[in-house]
């Protein structure tokens, strides 16, 4: 019974979960410091779909979560983890109407505020009015190339990459050193303490974020849509 729970459920978790993450991700501040390295990639391929920032992964990979924290089979944490690592290869093998082809997150990278559900949960974004189905008039003879001048590898990083990087790898770093030191015996695990590094290295990455996008006035990629939709996305 548990096992076919898992092989139902995770999938159906994995959508409502990577919408949510993925809108997040869009908010001005994440998206100018952490979801715009992935959006570099704008005719994507399979190799794109893990192609993203550290702090992006964080909120990914947090989809096993439940499978961690919940009374499950293993079969839900294996499932859930091979979901994650093979989905996204799938979901960028680009818009050639095949058998695993996902032409709606191909509009994704595209357009970029539209289509943040996967295939199977695109009725969130139906509902979120961020839907998408067909090319823009102008791109309809072929789509004209959208360059990056930060895509390259040729130039040094910028100080408000480095910036930023440096910033949220304190906040994930100072728990993963506490939480070694618990697992090694070194002592003893502080409840309060561990709550207060856990809210750091989940929400730090956001935090830090939203100054350095402050101080540099990088730009973003807000959702739109009336308050009331807004305020349920960022509740979630």
């Amino acid at each position: 019974l548990h096992f076919c729970a898992a092989l139902l459920l995770v999938p159906l978790w994995r959508d409502v979960h990577f919408f949510f993450a993925h809108r997040m991700l869009h908010f001005n501040a994440l998206y100018a410091q952490v979801h715009s390295l992935h959006h570099r990639n704008t005719d994507v391929e399979p190799f794109s779909g893990l192609c993203m920032h550290p702090v992006e992964h964080l909120y990914y990979f947090a989809c096993a979560l439940p499978s961690l924290l919940l009374l499950t089979t293993p079969f839900a944490l294996l499932w859930n983890g091979v979901h994650l690592l093979l989905s996204p290869g799938a979901s960028h093998s680009g818009f050639e109407d095949h058998w695993q082809a996902d032409a709606y997150h191909y509009f994704h990278h595209r357009y970029v505020s539209c289509n943040y559900a996967g295939t199977n949960a695109g009725f969130l974004d139906v509902w979120f009015g961020s839907f998408v189905d067909t090319l823009k008039p102008t791109d309809q003879k072929g789509c004209k190339p959208r360059p990056d001048a930060k895509a390259t590898l040729t130039r040094p990083p910028s100080l408000e990459f480095a910036a930023y990087l440096a910033l949220s790898a304190g906040c994930v770093l100072a728990w993963a050193v506490a939480a070694s030191d618990v697992a090694a015996g070194a002592h003893a695990a502080a409840p309060r303490l561990a709550a207060h590094l856990a809210v750091l290295a989940g929400f730090g990455p956001v935090a830090a974020a939203s100054a350095v996008t402050g101080i540099t006035r990088s730009g973003g990629g807000a959702p739109r849509g009336g308050p009331l939709k807004t305020g349920l996305l960022l509740a979630c």
